[in-house]
């Protein structure tokens, strides 16, 4: 905490003054601090680590926190048949795709394809 009041301090009297060594002085300190933030950090995922019984599943949590992979899964709330009625109807709304091919490589008449899955 006293790093950071430092930092602080250091800003609003390079800000103030508008003086290149105080804002040499002000970027010093910024990187001192940032460099022993990121240090104690590896210290204390280390800690972690060595402390635990699972070394393996606390590496891989301080891992998946680090690269923002949380556990929580988001509830799905669209049914399956309005998921495939989506992307069924979804070419209904593109001019672009007046033709289509089958597995042959054969061209299929797009719009009477679409008439009769509506009728069965």
């Amino acid at each position: 905490m006293v790093q950071r009041n430092r930092l602080v301090t250091l800003f609003g009297i390079a800000k103030e003054t508008g003086y290149p060594s105080d804002q040499e002085n002000f970027t010093a300190a910024k990187r001192m601090y940032r460099k022993n933030i990121k240090d104690e950090k590896i210290i204390a995922n280390e800690k972690w680590i060595n402390n635990s019984k699972n070394k393996c599943a606390a590496a891989w949590s301080i891992i998946n926190k680090e690269i923002g992979k949380n556990d929580i899964k988001d509830n799905i709330t669209v049914s399956p048949n309005e998921f495939n009625e989506y992307f069924v109807n979804i070419t209904n709304k593109s001019d672009n795709n007046k033709i289509i091919r089958d597995n042959t490589g054969k061209i299929l008449d797009f719009d009477n394809l679409l008439k009769l899955q509506n009728i069965s």
